[in-house]
C-alpha cells in the first residue's frame, strides 16, 4: 500500500556514556559516500539528563525526534527509551519527517508530518525573507505550485508585507543535465541513483522545465560529484538564508504527502527525515540577532570539516572580514552543494532520465546502453 522506507538515519552510543545523532542521505553503499554529493547533520556529544544539568534553548528537538521514531512501532522501543535518557535541548535545528499513512486533521495529526510539518515550523518560527527562491532536489503541477509551494512559503507574521512579497518568490528546482551526468566522476553510472524516468518527464515538462537550473558547483567544488543530497530552502539575491532543510526527502507527493477530503487529512507514502535549520536556533539569549548566509567552499575552508552544514563563527575560527559571534549578533554560514546566482537550463539542455539510452560516450569511453 505505501512506498519505502527512505529515512538515512544513525544514532551511536559510547562508552562514556555520550550519544551522537546523524541525519544525513547516503545510502550504506561505498558509492555513496565516495562518489555522490551527500549531506549529513551532526548532532552535539549528547550527554544523559541530569537533575542539575542546565537545559538548553531548543526543547522541542527530542520529544519530536523520539515522537518519530515511536511511529515504527514496539521493534525500536528499546532503541527509543535509551535515546531518551539523553538530553537533547541543545541542538540547532528541528525535526521533518514523514511517516506512511493518512494523518487527520480530527486525531489532531495533520501537521505532525510531511509538507504540513515543514510549513507549520515555517510559519510559527521563521520570520519572512523575500526576494529569495525555494530550492529543491511523478508530482502535479497544482500539487507542486499551490499546495507544496504553499508550504514552503509560510512564515511569522504572514499578514505582513514582505510576507505577501514571499508569493511573488521565484521557485526553482536544481537538477543535473544529460550532459552534466554523462561528464560525471562516474560517467553514465552516476545518474543511476536519479530516479526520474521519461514517461513522468513526458507529462509535466510544459510546466516543469521552467524551473529547472542546472547542477552547477564549481565553487562548491562538486560539479563532477552527481547529487543524492536533497535540500530545500528560502535564500535572497543578497545570499541571506530564512531557512535550510537537509532531508531524504525527493520532490514528490509520495515523500511530502497530498492533502485529501477537503484538506482534512494528509496522505503519505514513504518514510523520511531531516532537520530544519533557521537563524533563531543559533541564538545564545533571547535579544541577540542571528542571520545565516550562503557561503562557498572557499570561505569555510578555515573551519572544521566535521561543521559540513552550519556553524556560528568565532574569533578563534573567523578569517579577516568575516562577522564574528559577539553578544548582539551571529552569523551563521550554510555551506550550499551548488554555486550561486543559479543557471537555469540553456535551450539545448535536456534534464536526465534514468530510463532513457542517450546518446555519446562519457567520462570513461562508454555508451549509455553499456554503462
Amino acid at each position: 500500500m505505501f512506498g519505502t522506507h527512505h529515512t538515512k538515519m544513525m544514532i551511536f552510543f559510547y562508552e562514556d556514556d555520550t550519544a551522537r545523532v546523524v541525519i544525513h542521505t547516503a545510502n550504506l553503499v561505498q558509492t555513496d559516500w565516495g562518489k555522490k554529493t551527500q549531506g549529513a547533520w551532526i548532532s552535539t556529544q549528547l550527554r544523559k539528563l541530569e537533575p542539575n544539568r542546565v537545559p538548553g534553548r531548543n526543547p522541542s528537538f527530542g520529544p519530536d525526534l523520539l515522537g518519530y521514531l515511536s511511529a515504527y512501532g514496539r521493534e525500536l522501543e528499546p532503541l527509543r527509551a535509551l535515546l531518551a535518557t539523553y538530553d537533547m535541548t541543545h541542538e540547532t535545528g528541528a525535526i521533518v519527517g514523514s511517516v506512511p499513512g493518512r494523518h487527520r486533521r480530527d486525531a489532531g495529526a495533520l501537521n505532525s508530518f510531511g509538507h504540513l510539518r515543514l510549513g507549520h515550523l515555517l510559519a510559527t518560527r521563521v520570520p519572512p525573507l523575500a526576494a529569495g527562491s525555494g530550492v529543491g532536489g511523478g508530482l502535479s503541477e497544482k500539487w507542486m505550485m499551490q499546495e507544496f509551494r504553499g508550504s514552503l512559503l509560510k512564515c511569522k507574521k504572514d499578514r505582513s508585507s514582505d510576507a505577501r512579497a514571499l508569493q511573488q518568490v521565484g521557485t526553482c528546482v536544481v537538477y543535473p543535465t544529460v550532459e552534466e551526468v554523462r561528464d560525471s566522476n562516474q560517467g553514465w553510472r552516476g545518474g543511476g541513483s536519479i530516479p526520474f524516468n521519461d514517461k513522468t518527464w513526458v507529462k509535466q515538462q510544459s510546466w516543469f522545465r521552467r524551473l529547472l537550473h542546472r547542477w552547477e558547483a564549481t565553487k562548491a567544488g562538486r560539479s563532477r560529484a552527481m547529487p543524492h543530497i536533497k535540500t530545500f530552502s528560502r535564500v535572497s539575491a543578497t545570499g541571506e538564508v530564512a531557512w535550510f532543510l537537509l532531508t531524504s526527502h525527493n520532490l514528490s507527493q509520495a515523500a511530502w504527502g497530498s492533502l485529501e477530503k477537503s484538506d482534512s487529512q494528509l496522505f503519505i507514502r514513504s518514510y523520511e527525515l531531516g532537520v530544519l535549520i533557521y537563524p533563531e536556533l543559533f541564538q545564545s539569549q533571547p535579544q541577540q540577532l542571528s542571520t545565516m548566509r550562503y557561503a562557498t567552499a572557499n570561505d569555510v575552508a578555515h573551519l572544521p570539516k566535521a561543521l559540513y552544514l552550519n556553524w556560528p563563527l568565532s574569533k578563534e575560527t573567523a578569517a579577516p572580514g568575516q562577522q564574528l559571534e559577539d553578544e548582539d549578533r551571529v552569523d551563521v554560514l550554510i555551506r550550499f552543494p551548488f554555486d550561486f546566482p543559479l543557471s537555469r537550463y540553456r535551450a539545448a539542455d535536456d534534464p536526465w532520465r534514468w530510463d532513457v539510452l542517450f546518446e555519446g560516450f562519457d567520462t570513461f569511453g562508454m555508451t549509455r546502453e553499456s554503462a
